[in-house]
């Protein structure tokens, strides 16, 4: 079986690799046509002037829509229909995520830690909605084109998009804006707010230097719950979701200021894709 991937999920628990972000196969796109420069993550620093609604801009770009999702949901489906395997739309959906979603840890809050735990995390939860996404080999082969050939994938978002060029270049937003996302959360401030962290939980009994190591450390683990508990009160008594939220906006401003052109062009093909989408979902698309 082969597992379903996200739009900006794809990048994985860290996202430190800018390699695990591919455009849908089998079409035109396996390179930026426009050929924008991703940033040198050491090169990037956090804007002087914050715009605090920084990161809400960038979500508001990278995340398809709505109306978009469903009709890439239902090209893609009747594509693979159209290939033989069975009609079940809702298997093809886009699974987006913001910005805030693909940084690591993912909030956890003193209550839902005392409810559930770690297990109520997203990241903890994603090997069973994987289930759900796991494709099979014929499945994947016709969806993703891994041997080059015309992909489900590939078709479904230069229909929705009506241009090779700007359907690759939307899919591949994420890429640009890793570099910003990975300076962030290796910023002098965020290993601050670690350390600090760190050292709440040693005055609790628990020796780790980030939550990301408590969560993998404890996973499935007859102490997990306990460690959650703690790790959500250090959390709160350090801030340590607003002050990450403070950095990100910080150098989400920082990628916007420096991706004007890039980003005016994927707004654009956002335009032509939310004009498109109706016409693809009432069938009268040609």
């Amino acid at each position: 079986m082969v597992k379903n991937k996200t739009f900006l999920g794809c990048v994985g628990v860290i996202v430190l690799a800018l390699s695990a972000c591919s455009a849908p196969s089998g079409v035109s796109h396996d390179a930026s046509p426009e050929s924008f420069q991703i940033a040198d993550m050491g090169s990037i620093h956090k804007a002087d002037a914050v715009d605090h609604q920084a990161v809400e801009k960038v979500n508001d770009i990278v995340l398809p829509p709505e109306l978009v999702t469903k009709a890439l949901q239902k090209s893609a489906g009747s594509c693979m229909v159209s290939r033989g395997h069975v009609q079940r739309d809702w298997y093809y959906m886009p699974r987006s995520e913001s910005v805030r979603d693909i940084v690591v840890p993912v909030p956890l809050s003193i209550e839902a830690a005392r409810d559930t735990g770690y297990n109520s995390l997203k990241s903890m939860r994603a090997g069973e909605r994987e289930k759900e996404y796991a494709f099979s080999d014929a499945e994947a082969k016709d969806y993703y084109g891994y041997e080059g050939g015309n992909s489900c994938q590939g078709q479904a978002w230069d229909k929705v998009f009506g241009d090779k060029e700007l359907s690759a270049l939307y899919f591949q937003t994420a890429k640009y804006m890793l570099p910003y996302v990975n300076a962030a959360i290796t910023s002098e401030e965020a290993v601050a707010i670690d350390n600090e962290w760190s050292t709440c939980m040693k005055d609790k009994g628990y020796d780790y230097s980030s939550p990301s190591k408590a969560i993998v450390s404890v996973a499935n683990k007859p102490e997990s719950q306990e460690v959650a508990i703690a790790d959500a009160t250090c959390r709160d008594q350090v801030r340590f979701e607003e002050r990450t939220e403070e950095i990100l906006d910080a150098y989400m401003t920082t990628f916007l200021n420096d991706n004007q052109a890039l980003l005016e062009r994927v707004a654009q093909a956002k335009k032509n894709a939310e004009a498109n989408a109706p016409n693809i979902l009432d069938g009268t698309a040609s």
